[in-house]
């Protein structure tokens, strides 16, 4: 008891520290974690305020970003805020962006100079339709819109910039249709040509049905570099060919009369003689091919150019931007310019509060610039709060990690313990499989059950088979074999030997039958001493194997009964046989009483009790019996 109370003692004094440290730090894991969750919560909730605020004046803001890069370019505060509400209201029609809108606002501004608010306004939204309409990207049709501007600016500034700027987007369109365009193409083709045919006096319109003509064929640039290879020979070709190809007042003729001169004097011009001819003229191989191209179909190209001619607005690519627009990019475009409405209205009143904050910003910036010494410090703390937060993190993500990693231990501990147990129980259950199976007692037990099934297989059909060979030799080979294995157990078994006699006396007789049935008691004794024997072995191993069990923690099974102490029997410590017949079996033999000429014989005798016998009792019984 001394020695248990002292490891309790101990035990008690080791982990009591230990338990308390661990609480500590539990406590101040608990303590860290809910406060980094308060951090977090607050934190998450001034994210979604800061959220929340930016969807709303985020739209507005960004408007203002692109209005301040046309403002750079001295657009007035009037035709900024015209061209706002344009934007929005083109981003709401065609589901475009407004800020990029006023972007190519910038771009149109910086290529054309002295845009008043009005047209600036007409011109980004032609430039924005036609980029919608054709499936051209924004900056293409921007240094588009100022290449046509330069080509044509005398005819703008004539007729007025909004309305050549509506008439130029309406041709371009109509010409990207009729000749499977784009702009991208068309753009590439004008940039070509330059203002060379403008300068020969070729129209907008005819110009856009000679390059869409080629396009048909080639690529824009190409067109344009064709085009203006004809241009460039045209004067001179005229006196090579003996032909009149200008106007009385030194313009050049339409591209359609120059090609019926051509063809009444030189036929369908597919020669080569002619083909080598018109190269001599017009100087180029580049112009050649121009003229052998639009040769196939003169009145197709003058058909196209009254069509293209006829085109004063931009009603068809204001159609064809319809087409190309989706209707949930309008429904985007509509929540954003409600922003942009709520928040253009918002921005002026916050831009005071906002102006202070800055300022006050400015002014501690400027503090920190004069006084290093406090800018370090406030580095220092603020390193510190910093270094504390994340040794908080760290020691909680320590404590998480240590208790993930503890109860992973217990379960694989678990885990193993149950599996050695398991092995363990195994290996007793195959050692006892194994001394079973391999005892000799299995033989015996084998050997003796087919004994007995071959006697009662024997007893069961004797009617059947013996009435036939009861009187024959063989029969009787078969008695004197039989007699020889009842020999054989009669050595092995002192048991066996009185049965076997009382077979030999039985089939010595008339009645077979009969032998076989004190045969049959006969191997009944036999077999009942024989499963004491295997009862007794039985059990020792039974023992053997829950002995060994009960060493595993938690199982506690019974053990069979055990012998009775030997040191109780009237033989002393060693229970002993006194041969055939028991006692009374030695009396007989021994004395014999004679009165008068008289023998008194004692055939039976009963006992009888009111208790059952106790284990040493049947113990002196089985003595006195001879068993």
């Amino acid at each position: 008891m001394k020695q248990l109370d002292l490891t309790l003692s101990l035990i008690d004094k080791m982990t009591r520290p230990l338990k308390q440290a661990q609480g500590s730090i539990q406590g101040f894991a608990n303590k860290s974690r809910q406060a980094f969750s308060q951090v977090v919560v607050g934190g998450a909730a001034l994210w979604g305020v800061a959220q929340s605020f930016m969807s709303v004046v985020g739209p507005a803001d960004e408007m203002q970003r692109a209005l301040g890069q046309v403002r750079s370019l001295s657009v007035s505060e009037e035709a900024l805020n015209s061209l706002s509400d344009t934007a929005v209201r083109f981003s709401v029609k065609y589901g475009e962006s407004a800020a990029d809108f006023v972007q190519s606002a910038y771009s149109i501004q910086g290529a054309i100079d002295g845009l008043s608010g009005q047209e600036l306004s007409a011109f980004t939204t032609a430039g924005a339709i036609l980029a919608k309409g054709t499936k051209a990207d924004a900056d293409t049709i921007t240094n588009y819109m100022g290449t046509m501007y330069g080509i044509f600016r005398k005819t703008a500034d004539s007729m007025g910039r909004s309305d050549w700027v509506k008439m130029m987007t309406g041709q371009t369109a109509e010409a990207v249709k009729i000749f499977k365009s784009d702009g991208k193409q068309m753009s590439d083709a004008f940039t070509a040509i330059g203002a060379n045919a403008t300068a020969a006096g070729v129209g907008m319109s005819e110009q856009f049905a000679v390059l869409g003509s080629l396009q048909a064929t080639m690529s824009g640039s190409e067109a344009g570099t064709k085009y203006k290879a004809f241009l460039a020979g045209v004067g001179t070709a005229q006196k090579t060919l003996g032909l009149n190809f200008t106007n009385k007042d030194g313009t050049m003729k339409g591209i359609v009369d120059i090609m019926s001169l051509i063809q009444k004097k030189y036929g369908d011009i597919s020669k080569v003689a002619d083909s080598d001819l018109l190269k001599k003229a017009f100087g180029s191989d580049e112009a050649v091919s121009m003229i052998k191209l639009l040769a196939t179909d003169v009145g197709g190209l003058a058909k196209n150019i009254t069509a293209l001619g006829k085109i004063n607005g931009m009603e068809n690519a204001e159609k064809m931007a319809k087409d190309m627009t989706n209707l949930f990019d309008r429904m985007l475009a509509v929540w954003k310019g409600i922003r942009i409405a709520i928040g253009s209205a918002l921005l002026p009143a916050m831009n005071p509060l906002i102006d202070k904050i800055v300022e006050m910003g400015a002014r501690v910036v400027e503090w920190l610039l004069m006084f290093k010494n406090i800018a370090r410090w406030i580095g220092y703390v603020s390193m510190g709060v910093l270094s504390f937060v994340a040794i908080c993190g760290l020691a909680n993500i320590v404590v998480g990690v240590a208790r993930f990693l503890w109860l992973g231990f217990m379960i694989v501990m678990k885990g193993l313990r149950l599996i050695l147990l398991a092995v363990r129980f195994a290996m007793i259950l195959t050692a006892a499989a194994t001394w079973l199976l391999t005892s000799p007692l299995m033989l015996i037990i084998a050997v003796v059950a087919g004994l007995a099934y071959g006697v009662y297989w024997l007893i069961a059909n004797w009617k059947t088979w013996t009435a036939a060979i009861a009187n024959t030799d063989a029969w009787k080979s078969l008695m004197s074999v039989i007699a020889d294995v009842g020999a054989f157990f009669a050595g092995l078994w002192n048991s066996i030997t009185l049965g076997w006699q009382m077979v030999v006396a039985y089939f010595s007789g008339l009645s077979p039958l009969a032998a076989f049935e004190g045969f049959g008691d006969t191997i009944k004794g036999v077999f009942t001493g024989l499963w004491d024997y295997l009862k007794s072995s039985f059990d020792s191993t039974y023992n053997w194997i829950i002995e060994n069990l009960n060493k595993i923690p938690g199982v506690n099974l019974e053990l069979r009964g055990q012998a009775p102490a030997a040191g109780n029997l009237l033989t002393g410590g060693t229970p002993q046989s006194i041969g055939q017949g028991g006692v009374l079996g030695a009396v007989n033999n021994s004395t014999s009483t004679t009165t008068g000429g008289k023998t008194q014989q004692i055939g039976k005798i009963e006992i009888n009790t009111a208790a059952f016998p106790s284990p040493q009792q049947l113990q002196e019984y089985q003595e006195l019996y001879g068993q």
